[in-house]
């Protein structure tokens, strides 16, 4: 059962999702517009119905996706090595332990490969993301992951700059498999069920 504090956290999270939900409207619209505009569906469907009508083509020379693979491949081929630097009095030991640290963490992430689905989100979209995760499946201590997050699965909350760092929240929406929802939540197994029935 829950308490009438953590009813008043959902509410809460609940009202910060739809206010962002609300802000992103037009962004997230922009968005799917340049990835359909990239898989080469660059008529607007009313036209395209028009002229199907008439028997005529709808001629598409699609140069954006041969640019958007020449900018990803020359990603690829300049990509650089992580290395965690000292500042001022600090320690370099400590800085070449974090770089060995953070370069393990990428390469049992499979970084590159994520790196490169980011940047592809980033020239596509304007916007890419990365989920940060302990990993228990391997480890019971938990591991660190490095994946790419899809960017309609995040929400921004306002922000004026456009690093987000004045942002004062971030949502992120992900499906999980109804046996999935059971195992991570086990105490809301009645909840999970009566919303499964619905």
């Amino acid at each position: 059962i829950e308490t009438e504090e953590e009813e008043e956290k959902i509410r809460d999270v609940t009202q910060l999702y739809k206010d962002a939900q609300l802000y992103e409207e037009q962004s997230r619209k922009n968005g799917k517009e340049s990835k359909e505009f990239l898989a080469g569906n660059q008529w607007p469907k009313e036209i395209k119905q028009a002229l199907e009508e008439q028997n005529r083509a709808c001629l598409v020379i699609n140069h954006t996706e041969a640019n958007h693979d020449i900018l990803s491949g020359i990603f690829r081929d300049n990509r650089t090595d992580w290395k965690v630097l000292p500042i001022e009095n600090g320690d370099s030991l400590t800085a070449d332990i974090l770089s060995i640290v953070m370069k393990q963490i990428a390469s049992a992430s499979d970084f590159a490969q994520e790196e490169t689905r980011v940047f592809d989100d980033v020239q596509d979209v304007g916007r890419g993301f990365f989920e940060i995760y302990p990993d228990f499946d391997v480890d019971i201590n938990g591991q660190i992951r490095l994946n790419h997050f899809p960017w309609d699965g995040v929400y921004c909350g306002p922000h004026d700059k456009l690093d987000g760092s004045d942002m004062e929240y971030i949502g992120k929406k992900k499906w999980f498999s109804y046996r999935k929802l059971k195992q991570l939540y086990p105490k809301k197994i009645d909840e999970i069920d009566r919303m499964a029935s619905l």
